[in-house]
């Protein structure tokens, strides 16, 4: 226990002298009491419980993001090799990796790559599992019809749509016939939105 000191003070009122003697308190000891702790403790629980869902969904939609966008950085990949080494370079897409090779007389591998190393739950569809750019960039053969593939993650919900923002947020990766790569959000209208796919 501290030893508290009487605090003295004296006042002069109308040449009266008074002394008033007070017994001091010990100061408060610093920190939190354990009523401070659990009260704090539970705001931030709250919050947490608050922000999980978010949080999830947050997840699943950057899976989805980083397949669609390791897709498309092998896709410019493929179109910009085919342009500066004058030659056809194929994109082939398997189960979750892509390759960008150099065709000719003895095919080399420029790149290889899992595409759902960083993108769990990602599934990718595809309208064409081999793109080949030639020496200007584009498709060849010519494709009468833009290839779509499709990035997902079925582990997450179905696609949001437009009417809809729930899900998970799908993306999409369209080749042109004249080589042109661009990613887009299905669940959005072009004429709106230049995220949006049609």
């Amino acid at each position: 226990m501290l030893n508290a000191q009487p605090n003295v003070s004296a006042t002069a009122t109308g040449g009266v002298c008074s002394t008033v003697v007070t017994k001091g308190l010990p100061a408060r000891a610093a920190g939190f009491s354990l009523v401070e702790a659990m009260i704090a403790i539970s705001i931030a629980g709250i919050l947490m419980a608050a922000g999980i869902p978010s949080f999830q969904a947050w997840m699943k939609n950057t899976q989805v993001r980083t397949a669609a966008e390791s897709v498309l950085n092998g896709l410019q990949l493929a179109r910009a090799e085919a342009a500066s080494r004058n030659a056809q370079v194929s994109f082939t897409l398997a189960a979750n990796t892509w390759a960008v090779e150099v065709l000719a007389d003895a095919p080399s591998n420029i790149a290889y790559k899992k595409v759902q190393s960083n993108a769990l739950n990602s599934q990718i569809i595809a309208t064409a599992k081999t793109l080949t750019f030639d020496g200007m960039g584009k498709v060849t053969p010519a494709a009468n019809a833009t290839v779509i593939i499709d990035v997902q993650n079925p582990a997450g919900g179905a696609c949001s749509t437009a009417n809809s923002t729930s899900g998970v947020r799908c993306m999409q990766i369209q080749v042109k016939a004249g080589g042109a790569v661009r990613m887009c959000d299905p669940a959005l209208s072009l004429a709106t939105n230049p995220q949006g796919c049609v």
